[in-house]
């Protein structure tokens, strides 16, 4: 029989997890929504407004950074999944391939300001044109973004049921076919994860150390939005355009997010009900032979 208060002795375990949230999480949102939609920063008072909000959408530094970050995600996400796949796969097929593992695990250790400022010497982004900022800004969030990927993707492969590689042998399929209908298929889900993830810190890009100050950034066409954020706070103390950026931002990645879970999900579902109906039609044949 449970205690009758016994859900007060588990709040008490619960409440200090509770007040972090509230601190460091609730709080926050609520300044920064109170001051995004605050019709009148500058007085003291609040009323509100969607003033903040426009003001972001005709300042064209802001739409400059929002198409930047978007070519951004867009370019250098499939970009890293597509080489930590094949960088984990190799490292899965070695034999000792823990100790690649911390070898390419490393750089995620490095400071991201210290990587930054190595690009910044290597690359000399302040003599380049835009075109080629954006393929240094793939590159290093490329860079970046790999070491963890590489270390999820060579756990998941080396998880995988080696019966099922010697099965796909024994019926003589290769091994580049393997890679697609058993390994893809077996580490699906950390796929999804580290897209859905990706899409996040994508729109959360930040190329800190790569340019000597915001406005090289802006000149250069550089720019992304958690720059612009970040430059209305600690340059300008716009905290009324820095809290819309940040909602129109939050909004921007929950709608990506969810749109990407609904096409993956159904996408599995499919891929599902059609491995089902190949195993029913196997099952049946194999009963037809046994019965001839």
């Amino acid at each position: 029989m449970k205690p009758k208060y016994g859900w007060i002795y588990q709040l008490n375990w619960l409440f200090p997890a509770l007040a972090f949230i509230l601190v460091f999480a609730a709080f926050p949102i609520y300044v920064v929504f109170h001051n995004a939609t605050n019709g009148r920063p500058n007085s003291g008072l609040y009323q509100f407004s969607f003033y903040q909000f426009k003001q972001i959408f005709v300042d064209v530094n802001f739409t400059n950074a929002l198409i930047n970050t978007t070519i951004y995600t867009v370019c250098a996400i499939p970009l890293t999944l597509f080489i930590s796949l094949l960088i984990a796969k190799g490292i899965s097929k070695l034999a000792h391939p823990r100790i690649l593992q911390s070898a390419f695990f490393l750089p995620f250790l490095t400071s991201t300001l210290a990587i930054g400022m190595i690009f910044q010497v290597l690359f000399a982004p302040q003599n380049q044109n835009d075109a080629t900022i954006k393929v240094i800004l793939i590159v290093f969030g490329t860079f970046g973004a790999l070491p963890f990927r590489i270390i999820m993707f060579t756990s998941a492969f080396l998880a995988v049921d080696k019966n099922l590689y010697r099965a796909a042998s024994a019926d003589g399929i290769p091994n580049w076919q393997q890679f697609f209908k058993i390994d893809l298929v077996e580490v699906f889900p950390v796929i999804l994860y580290s897209l859905t993830t990706g899409i996040i810190n994508g729109f959360k890009f930040l190329p800190f150390g790569l340019f000597f100050s915001y406005d090289q950034s802006v000149a250069k066409g550089g720019h992304t939005i958690v720059y612009y954020i970040y430059s209305q706070i600690n340059e300008f103390q716009n905290y009324g355009k820095a809290g819309a950026s940040s909602v129109t931002l939050m909004f921007f990645i929950l709608i990506l997010t969810i749109i990407n879970r609904l096409i993956w999900t159904r996408k599995k579902k499919t891929n599902y009900e059609k491995n089902k109906k190949n195993q029913h039609n196997r099952l049946t044949n194999t009963g037809s032979s046994s019965g001839n």
